[in-house]
């Protein structure tokens, strides 16, 4: 495994086609659905297809319309105010913060039940449902600790900084600083985490 840490080596990580979001495992149902569905975990044409899905329903919520109820927890807050946004209602924002809690750790059986109610709440075809999740998943994060690194693998060798990388390597780059990432990878929902988190001030 190779480590990036450099910025802007990060960044030309980024921009590698070379380099993609490993490939979710696990057997077919809850996390292991959304995870292969879901443009956090897809790239290439792959990817923007299932971005322009979470940037359409953004580019309807303006972010500072996006604020806490009076005494709610501050957990809560974002996925309530992002889901009740996007017309989606708060009764699934407990099965959302199920999920998230292993988006980008270890499956878990309650994770998993919380993404096959998600299923069956959330509307439109296994790409949209999924990318919605995902959408509501991402926005947990805005009242956690940052995302400090990411992991990609190399379908082809390259180089990044110099420094080869043969293909089938794992590569980490480390986001300090930088916890929305890069282009062609941004986060799409920058100016509304950071709005909520002004809220939250």
């Amino acid at each position: 495994m190779l480590i990036f840490s450099d910025p802007g080596d990060v960044l030309a990580a980024f921009a590698e086609p070379a380099l993609v979001p490993p490939r979710p495992g696990g057997v077919e149902g809850g996390m292991a659905w959304l995870r292969r569905r879901v443009a956090r975990f897809s790239s290439g044409e792959v990817h923007a297809r299932r971005r322009a899905i979470a940037e359409k329903y953004l580019a309807a919520v303006e972010p500072g319309t996006l604020r806490p109820l009076e005494g709610e927890d501050r957990r809560r807050f974002p996925a309530r105010a992002l889901a009740e946004a996007i017309g989606l209602g708060s009764a699934i924002v407990d099965d959302v913060l199920l999920a998230a809690a292993a988006y980008h750790g270890e499956d878990s059986a309650a994770a998993d039940e919380a993404v096959e109610r998600l299923r069956a709440q959330v509307p439109g075809d296994d790409e949209e449902c999924a990318n919605l999740i995902g959408l509501l998943i991402q926005a947990c994060a805005t009242t956690g600790p940052p995302v400090v690194a990411t992991k990609r693998v190399a379908v082809r060798d390259t180089e990044i900084g110099g420094v080869p990388v043969p293909a089938g390597t794992l590569v980490t780059l480390r986001l300090e600083g930088n916890p929305f990432g890069a282009e062609p990878r941004v986060c799409p929902g920058r100016a509304h985490a950071l709005a909520m988190l002004e809220e939250l001030r």
